[in-house]
């Protein structure tokens, strides 16, 4: 069956999304001839020494979006940034960069004629990523992962609502309330409801739906919680 360019590029595009989960563990670090054997033959001859687009990260931060060329003997070539509306990186790296790679640069590591302290770049064809490693990242190893929290501090915010509903004879409501408070690091989250029905027989019921405390502490999480509870008065 033929195909247009147009047809061939989308589904193209459809195959990268399909590969196995489990190949974005290990792609990294296979050749683009490897990763490519998992597309259909077809589309093998417009995978390599076309402009593809792909996500260019730098040291783990994203650089942009760019066009590149990449070739069965393992290089890359960068054509040029077409997007980097969320990049915090100034205009001068990604120019900086896009000279460096205009030429083309073998992929893996780099082992000769490393500029900026390059140490490696490496595609993912699952990602669709361009990733350049430098010797920054490894200075930038031991930085501060998150943010620090004061060490004191407490507050407290209360929501309520109140509905009533009456006929002249027989009045129903509901009364519901909600707090959020924090105390030192720890957040607190409670929430109940007190409601009454029209008939003169019927008892005021009351529950908690939900009364739990939180703490985030680096990648730890510390929670203590009750089971909701129902009750009549």
């Amino acid at each position: 069956m033929a195909f247009s360019s147009t047809t061939k590029t989308l589904l193209l595009t459809a195959c990268f999304t399909v590969l196995p989960v489990a190949a974005q563990a290990s792609d990294n670090a296979m050749g683009v001839v490897s990763q490519a054997q998992g597309l259909p033959r077809e589309f093998q001859e417009h995978f390599f020494d076309v402009p593809l687009a792909v996500r260019v990260d730098l040291d783990g931060r994203y650089l942009g979006d760019a066009m590149v060329v990449l070739s069965r003997d393992e290089r890359v070539q960068l054509l040029e940034f077409t997007d980097h509306f969320d990049s915090r990186e100034p205009e001068t790296l990604r120019r900086r960069w896009q000279e460096r790679l205009a030429s083309g640069r073998p992929l893996g590591d780099c082992k000769r004629d490393c500029p900026d302290g390059l140490r490696a770049i490496h595609y993912s064809l699952v990602n669709s990523q361009l990733s350049l490693l430098t010797h920054a990242a490894e200075l930038a190893g031991d930085a501060p992962r998150y943010h620090a929290l004061p060490d004191q501090g407490s507050g407290l915010l209360l929501r309520n609502q109140l509905n009533l509903v009456s006929d002249g004879r027989d009045t129903s409501g509901l009364f519901s309330l909600a707090g959020q408070g924090s105390l030192g690091n720890w957040t607190t989250l409670g929430d109940a409801q007190f409601d009454r029905g029209s008939a003169s027989n019927q008892q005021t019921r009351h529950r908690v739906s939900q009364l739990y405390a939180e703490r985030l502490h680096d990648e730890h999480f510390f929670a203590w919680a009750t089971s909701p509870r129902a009750s009549r008065a």
